[in-house]
Order: C-alpha cells, then structure tokens, then sequence
C-alpha cells in the first residue's frame, strides 16, 4: 500500500550525534522532555516506521513525533556541536584555614 500524506524528512545521523542522543536518552540526570526528544529522533533515524508507531512505542502523540523530526532535519547548527559547548563550572575560590 502506498504511503499517504507528506513525505517524512530523512534524518541521517553522524556516529557522533548517535552517540550523543543514546547518551541523552539513557542518563539519568537528563529531563524526562530531553530523554523522550532523543529518543524520538533517534527512531526517526531508524526509518522503516510511521509516526504512530513510534508515539504508540514512547507513549506519545504522532504530532509530536514530527515536529520532532521536523525541528532535528532543520535545526542548525547541529546537536555533535552543542553536546559540547556546554558552559564550564565556575572553580571555587580556595578557603583560607586561618581564622
């Protein structure tokens, strides 16, 4: 049966954002928004699965889904690049031990 409705972006990923995105999707100091993100482009990238499928996997709505896959084929620049331009931790001063 042929597909119906608008053509679905491809979403290619380097080995680097694959990384990164499983890597978002399993830690746990990662927001559960952030996570359930990751993991949707991350089936997206997969191919071979509609929309609905995927939100039925992850418990959420097909629109999300493409908007998802919408905003990661647009986004620029792309996520290897900002995985690690995060912003350094500011150094503690040293205490003095003298009263």
């Amino acid at each position: 049966m042929a597909r119906r409705g608008r053509p679905t972006v491809e979403i290619n990923l380097s080995a680097e954002e694959r990384a990164t995105l499983e890597r978002w999707a399993r830690r746990h100091s990662s927001s559960q928004a952030l996570a359930l993100r990751s993991k949707i482009v991350l089936a997206c990238a997969a191919g071979g699965v509609t929309h609905a499928e995927i939100a039925a996997d992850l418990g959420c709505n097909p629109v999300t889904v493409g908007k998802w896959r919408h905003r990661f084929a647009t986004a620029s620049p792309p996520i290897a690049s900002t995985a690690s331009s995060t912003p350094p931790v500011p150094e503690r001063p040293a205490r003095s031990l003298t009263r």
